[in-house]
């Protein structure tokens, strides 16, 4: 941290300033911890994302294409 930031500390007694100096441990741990957290949802939703594209697919496949012939009023479904 800059010198202007760390300026409000001085004159703190040792005990409080050693207090600070682990919570601000404890800061940056959890901020890595939200990141690694944010990364693993990040990853979940693409994954999710992508497996629903996949069955999707499938399920279109297996259902297979379908064309309609006729009018408006009547139709014919042909599978491919």
């Amino acid at each position: 941290m800059s010198w202007a930031v760390e300026e409000w500390k001085d004159g703190l007694p040792a005990k409080a300033l050693q207090k600070i100096q682990e919570i601000e441990g404890q800061l940056d741990k959890l901020k890595k911890e939200r990141q690694q957290k944010q990364f693993q949802l990040d990853s979940l939703e693409a994954t999710l994302q992508k497996q629903s594209i996949l069955m999707n697919a499938i399920k279109f496949i297996r259902q297979g294409p379908q064309f309609s012939l006729g009018s408006k009023t009547k139709h014919t479904v042909i599978s491919l």
